[in-house]
């Protein structure tokens, strides 16, 4: 199910409900956004990949998602 944040029209103020839909909403997004933006480090995620080995694309995505998952995990770790 995909929700949109709504948006404002022009010269108008937002409205309370308009507001109160949007914020969770968005904060659902900022999460999706910055898991996407981390595994962009991973060259192979983000650039053209030409390799001829037919599974090797399936496994590409789930390695990255694990390295970014162990990056998070140090990451906090060290806090």
């Amino acid at each position: 199910m995909i929700h949109q944040p709504g948006k404002r029209l022009k010269n108008r103020e937002d409205r309370a409900e308009d507001k109160s839909f949007n914020r969770p909403v968005s904060a659902i997004r900022v999460e999706v956004e910055d898991a996407i933006g981390g595994l962009k480090p991973s060259h192979i995620i983000s650039d053209i990949y030409r390799h001829r080995r037919a599974d090797f694309e399936d496994q590409v995505l789930p390695t990255a998602a694990g390295l970014h998952n162990f990056r998070m995990s140090m990451r906090a770790a060290r806090k």
